[in-house]
């Protein structure tokens, strides 16, 4: 994708994919909305790497490098997407 400003806002939902977060978030970056809605479901309870890449997805989050309001709603328990969304 080149790089245009967008002027409308993005929502992003994330969950426990660290290795792909960064490149979804490039896209975005791309695009440099001026509003970043960060949407985050919470670690699943029977999954014992979920609490650490969960942390980890959500620690990409934190390299949004342009100007930006960030807003952040993250879960501290697994709601699932159709709870979640």
């Amino acid at each position: 994708m080149t790089g245009f400003n967008l002027s409308k806002p993005v929502a992003l939902f994330v969950f426990n994919r660290p290795e792909l977060t960064p490149r979804v978030l490039d896209a975005v970056r791309s695009a440099r909305p001026p509003k970043l809605l960060i949407v985050a479901d919470g670690p699943r309870a029977h999954r014992e790497t979920d609490p650490s890449r969960c942390a980890a997805t959500r620690a990409v989050i934190e390299s949004v490098d342009w100007p930006c309001e960030v807003l952040r709603e993250y879960s501290d328990v697994n709601l699932g997407c159709r709870r979640r969304v």
